[in-house]
């Protein structure tokens, strides 16, 4: 009988504690004149299951067209679309010297630890303008002359696969895939002197499997973070329960050994940040380039 009044009595303290926390985020929280719907203003449940499905940028997209240029996503979020906010986000000093630099959000930055690998967008001001300026080599006129034949070569390959996969233009093709293999071929030529064949074999190579495996961790992790479960996320981030992310290091490591291993410097992206110790980790340029031809290629008004 005592067992049963203490769980009654713990049932009944965690549903004040949940009536409390919706109502102090919908009615006292510091943000609660932005607007908002009110599934997104009292929790930020709505937020994350987005953000696991995949379609949260969407989600995101369709509340500003509804609440305008600002909208609180979550309790403590705001999504800002106004050319204006860039400046007093992420320029220095935006735009008071009085203000200083905003600070990063750490949950966002660091959901595997402080001792995880540096990525371009974690790294501090400035170490990120240092490299930007170690970068800077990679894009000048002599690299960019290096590198438009190697482009070159993909995008014909791609051109001639197409053509035949489609029986010239009859069948139809997914053009994400082939996108896909695309952008990997030329990252991988760029980044470590060898592509991964997806052009030719028309199937992913297992680094580019682990990385959408690795991507898939990461966003589950970060919903962790995002709850306050830090210390879940920096044992599991060093377990061997993530094995897109082992998988993918592993890889990784491996195309870079080869890379070192070639005594010829190449004028290409990657070359600085081999040089670099310890290398930076950069992910998320594959996945910008797929989705900018993919999004680009619905446009042109003489294919559809």
């Amino acid at each position: 009988m005592l067992s049963v009044s203490i769980l009654a009595g713990a049932v009944a303290a965690a549903t004040v504690l949940c009536i409390g926390y919706v109502v102090y985020n919908i009615f006292l929280h510091p943000l609660r004149n932005f607007p908002g719907p009110l599934v997104c203003r009292a929790s930020p449940l709505y937020r994350h299951y987005k953000f696991l499905r995949g379609d949260l940028l969407f989600e995101t997209q369709r509340l500003h067209e509804q609440y305008g240029p600002v909208v609180r996503i979550r309790p403590n979020e705001l999504s800002f679309i106004d050319p204006e906010a860039w400046r007093d986000i992420y320029i220095a000093h935006g735009c008071s010297a009085r203000l200083g630099d905003m600070a990063r959000y750490d949950r966002f930055y660091q959901w595997a630890g402080p001792s995880a690998p540096e990525t371009f967008v974690s790294l501090d001001r400035p170490y990120h303008d240092s490299m930007k300026r170690q970068l800077a080599p990679a894009f000048s006129e002599r690299s960019l002359q290096f590198q438009e034949p190697i482009i070159q070569g993909y995008t014909d390959t791609l051109i001639r696969k197409l053509t035949e996969v489609s029986k010239g233009g009859q069948n139809p093709v997914n053009l994400r895939e082939w996108f896909n293999y695309y952008t990997f071929d030329i990252i991988g030529n760029l980044g470590f002197g060898s592509d991964f064949g997806g052009l030719e074999s028309e199937q992913y190579h297992p680094w580019v499997k682990a990385v959408s495996q690795n991507v898939r961790e990461f966003a589950f992790m970060q919903v962790l973070m995002y709850l306050g479960l830090q210390r879940i996320v920096h044992v599991l981030s060093g377990s061997s329960l993530l094995r897109g992310k082992l998988l993918h290091e592993h890889l990784t490591r491996e195309k870079v050994e080869a890379r070192i291993k070639v005594e010829k410097p190449r004028l290409d992206i990657f070359q600085p940040l081999l040089d670099r110790k310890p290398p930076l980790v950069c992910l998320s340029l594959f996945n910008v380039v797929f989705r900018i031809l993919s999004k680009l290629l619905l446009h042109l008004p003489d294919l559809f």
